[in-house]
């Protein structure tokens, strides 16, 4: 478009203005309204039906070296283990969903340990086992 050409800046500025411009805005805005509205019922639905894990701490002392927790669900399924050792300093940090399970902790073919556990969602819990019998002691 060249300067000196008065139609062409006429019919330009004509096309910004007038009911297909309003219209133009106006979509735009609901649409705008449509998205934010639809993105924040979708975070809220994400933070209303999932469940943040809550943790489940098992600590030890070296009386425990080389025991295993096992996490197990009402029906019997293991569902997180670890191993307690200095490696990570006798302390197993176990993420779950809330809910009731069973504890075990055990060394060898020895259970030091079988309880049951209820998790509340945003309190973690936690559960020290050490051996109590002084010949095992180091």
């Amino acid at each position: 478009m060249q300067p000196n050409d008065a139609g062409a800046i006429n019919k330009s500025k004509e096309r910004l203005v007038g009911p297909r411009r309003a219209l133009f805005v106006h979509a735009a805005v609901v649409l705008t309204a449509v998205v934010t509205v639809t993105m924040i019922s979708l975070l809220l639905w994400r933070w209303m039906t999932t469940a943040e894990p809550v943790f489940l701490l098992v600590i030890g002392n070296k009386t425990v070296d080389g025991s295993y927790a096992e996490v197990r669900d009402l029906s019997g399924t293991v569902v997180k283990s670890a191993k307690l050792g200095k490696g990570n300093e006798f302390y197993a940090s176990l993420p779950l969903s809330p809910g009731d399970y069973v504890l075990s902790v055990k060394l060898g073919d020895q259970i030091l340990l079988r309880q049951n556990v209820r998790l509340i969602a945003n309190a973690p819990r936690a559960v020290r086992v050490q051996l109590l019998d002084p010949q095992k002691q180091p």
